[in-house]
């Protein structure tokens, strides 16, 4: 598959790690319900509007636009082409990278829990590992197939918005999506 303005037709990979790691912790702590958001202020992060074609559609079909929010952690910690690089594994469907699977001797792996969740238009996580340390990007729909927030962070930051009920999310709540040119 080629992507608008690669330098090649071969996808970024990350290297693969020597051996998994844990993924972020992921607990909702006691006082808050599973599915309800704090008040916790959300983590920092920048955001650009991207366009991205369906893929059902190809590539060289009109475009709907997603944010994209990569915390200010991120853009400290790794190059811009790796970021761009798990992005593009994450939309293809890389849920796990050089992570143990959270969901390991549950009755659903992980992979199928992202898949159910990608089928939905629900929230679908990838967790990446990269030198060590780790890395999650998630998707959030407006519709089955059609994303509209993306959201790039390391294993803590990613452990904070999880526990607090994703309040990055939150400031995009009055957008209506999907974007217009």
């Amino acid at each position: 598959m080629t992507y608008p303005g690669s330098e090649s037709n071969r996808l970024f990979e990350l290297p693969e790690p020597p051996s998994l790691i844990r993924p972020p912790r992921m607990s909702i702590p006691e006082g808050l319900s599973s599915g309800q958001r704090s008040e916790a202020p959300a983590t920092k992060f920048m955001h650009e509007i991207v366009p991205e074609s369906h893929p059902e559609h190809g590539f060289s079909k009109d475009p709907h636009w997603v944010i994209v929010c990569s915390s200010v952690g991120v853009m400290n910690e790794m190059k811009m082409k790796t970021a761009s690089g798990m992005l593009r594994m994450h939309r293809d469907g890389v849920w796990l990278h050089g992570v143990e699977d959270p969901y390991e001797g549950e009755q659903c792996s992980w992979n199928e829990v992202q898949e159910q969740s990608l089928a939905l238009g629900a929230r679908a996580i990838s967790l990446f590992q990269l030198e060590g340390q780790p890395f999650v990007i998630w998707s959030v729909f407006s519709s089955p197939g059609m994303p509209s927030l993306r959201f790039l962070m390391n294993g803590v930051e990613f452990t904070y918005e999880y526990s607090q009920g994703y309040p990055a999310e939150a400031l995009f709540e009055n957008v209506e999506f999907p974007l217009e040119n």
